[in-house]
């Protein structure tokens, strides 16, 4: 089955009957996150949300890739950037572009978006009635015992958004990749 069809299968079968999705919020844009977005986009008429510092990305269908935080990823990303265009995704338009936190108003929850720059420029994190974050690649739940990214463009930048969200009340935070992390493991690993 191709990662289309497979995606559109799961949002289908999560969005109750006689529902759409209504945005696609994009904690960054990175190809593995963008890769079907455009589809989605014509499929459901979402608002697509990014990161003011990175919807110029999604316009070119392609981001620039981040930089490796260890010698083996370095050295994977050093080979990736010969192999670009294997990271490019279909264009598409943002229709809301932020640049500061901002409340989304949805139903009866409290949607937050909090700019968390690290892993890429422009990352950004969505708090869920101040108790859930969807943190895209700014946490990693890979590893055991860690949250730091195999990727990331400014390890400074990524160390203080680390502290922004443990700044929350936010008591689990969701990354895109692995398992979700505990606001103890986060504040033991900013020590």
């Amino acid at each position: 089955m191709t990662s289309i069809k497979k995606l559109l299968r799961n949002v289908l079968s999560f969005l109750p009957e006689n529902q759409t999705l209504d945005y696609l919020i994009f904690t960054h844009t990175h190809y593995d996150h963008c890769q079907n977005a455009a589809r989605l986009q014509q499929q459901f008429g979402c608002k697509i949300v990014v990161s003011q510092r990175e919807h110029q990305f999604l316009e070119l269908g392609n981001t620039p890739l981040p930089n490796g935080t260890n010698l083996i990823t370095r050295l994977l990303i050093k080979l990736g950037k010969h192999l670009d265009t294997l990271f490019m995704f279909e264009p598409f338009n943002a229709d809301i572009v932020i640049n500061a936190s901002m409340m989304v108003p949805v139903l009866n929850s409290k949607i937050e978006i909090l700019p968390t720059p690290g892993h890429s420029a422009g990352s950004i994190s969505v708090l869920v009635d101040n108790e859930i974050a969807f943190v895209g690649d700014t946490l990693f739940g890979i590893f055991p015992n860690s949250v730091f990214p195999p990727f990331a463009d400014d390890i400074d930048l990524l160390h203080k958004s680390w502290k922004a969200l443990l700044n929350t009340p936010c008591q689990l935070f969701l990354p895109c990749h692995g398992k979700a992390i505990t606001r103890r493991l986060l504040a033991k690993k900013i020590k």
